[in-house]
Parts: C-alpha cells; structure tokens; sequence
C-alpha cells in the first residue's frame, strides 16, 4: 500500500469528555472534515477524523476495498473515541454519511449527524448497466485538475481522488442496500443536513432516510444556496452552528 497522502490521514484533536467521530466522503479523505473538526475542538469536544479504507493513499486501493472495511475503519475509531470519551457522536458526510447510519444501527453511540446522505435504490437494469461499465471503463476520470505533484493520488483544489476504479460502485450500492435494511435499527438521535441545491445526492433523499429511521429523536435540516460538500462551503459556519446545538442538546453539555 503507497503511504498516505501528505497531511491527508486521520487526525486527532484532544479535547473534553464528549468524542465526535468525523467519516468524510466517497473518493475523498479526512482533511474533508478537518474545518469541522476544528470547530468542534474549538468548542471542547474531543475530535477523530477517520481515514476510511482504501482512501487518501492511491485510487488502486479502492479496487480492494470492501464496504466492510469502511465500517472496521469507523468500528475502530469509535474503540478509541471510547477509550478517551465518555460519549461518542459519529458524523459523516455522503458516503460518509451512509457508513454513519449503518453504524449508529449496530455500534454504541451518543447520537449520529449525517449531511448530503444518498438514499439511492437501483434497479437491475442500472446494476447491468453499472456492471458493463466496469469492464468498459475500468478506471473512472472525474475531469478534475489533478495535483500537479501527486497527480491521481489527489486533486488539485479539493481533498479528494481525482480518480477512482469503476468497480468501488458495486461496495458503494452494496453498502446502501445495508444502510437501508438498518434504519428501522437506528434507535439514537439523528440530525440529517441536507441542501435543496445538492448537484450530487437528490434533496428528497434526507427525507427518505428520515421516514425509516427507529429512532423518535430525528431533525431534518434543509438548506438553501449550499451544494454538496456543506463542510467546505463558504457558508459552513452556519451548518457548524446547527450541528453544535444538536451535540450540545444530546449530550446535555448546553
């Protein structure tokens, strides 16, 4: 496996008794979530980004990579949240969001905050489709600058592959159908964050997850004017705001 990508890899910012687990995105790595992260560090809270498997190193290590192994990369996280923590939140974004979910059904946490979260059943003929592109296609090229000294490892204006191999969809549809056999299972609070302008992850998908979610304790936040990636917006803050109060009333630190 090549090293990972300078100041790329998971970060820790030691903090007070509260952890909150950041999960960044499909293709992209933990520095993703890092403005959040500092955010959270700022207002007392202890702070882990993961680093999911396969991710922030080469685009090859996606190839190899099972939806499985995100969840032991964020199973571990939360191990050592634990161990430094009274109370663990997990907040993930996009894929990052998925993998929350699926986790908030099946590992001890205080409560869950999941933005630009897809919703997505395909039908076989796109699962045919997707199958013939990935013989097709076997590499998928974003149309991205890439890094001028990194090159595919990362793209130039954002933290992220600039490519990636067609077959890590199959680990992504496999990883929401799971997602979607859970939610009924997710029994803590929830936060959902999503914007009415994603050009990514269609809006209806926040409320989609939102109605089959076990838990009571649910806040559907829609914004406005925001794209997807609502941690590296220019209009962040606002989003920061809105996932403080949520941690500060769960956790009763308020």
């Amino acid at each position: 496996m090549p090293f990972v990508v300078p100041e790329a890899g998971s970060f820790l910012l030691p903090g007070g008794p509260i952890g909150c687990l950041l999960v960044h995105g499909f293709t992209s790595m933990p520095e993703e979530m890092r403005w959040l992260g500092d955010d959270l560090a700022q207002r007392g809270y202890t702070v882990l980004g993961v680093r999911l498997a396969g991710h922030a190193t080469h685009p090859r290590d996606l190839a190899r990579t099972r939806w499985e192994d995100w969840m032991i990369s964020v199973e571990e996280g939360l191990a050592l949240l634990g161990g430094i923590t009274e109370q663990a939140f997990v907040l993930g974004l996009s894929l990052g969001g998925n993998v929350t979910l699926l986790a908030a059904a099946h590992y001890p946490m205080k409560g869950a905050v999941v933005m630009s979260t897809p919703y997505r059943t395909l039908s076989r003929g796109s699962l045919l489709a997707l199958r013939l592109a990935s013989w097709l296609r076997p590499l998928v090229r974003k149309g991205v600058p890439q890094h001028p000294t990194l090159g595919e490892r990362r793209e130039a204006d954002y933290p992220a592959y600039a490519e990636y191999p067609t077959r890590i969809l199959f680990e992504v549809v496999r990883l929401q159908a799971k997602v979607r056999e859970a939610l009924a299972a997710v029994k803590v609070p929830v936060l959902l964050i999503h914007s009415q302008q994603d050009a990514a992850v269609p809006a209806e998908s926040v409320q989609q997850i939102s109605d089959h979610l076990g838990t009571s304790d649910k806040e559907v936040v829609l914004l406005e004017g925001f794209d997807h990636a609502l941690v590296r917006d220019p209009r962040r803050e606002e989003v920061f705001e809105v996932i403080a109060d949520f941690i500060g009333r769960v956790s009763g630190a308020e």
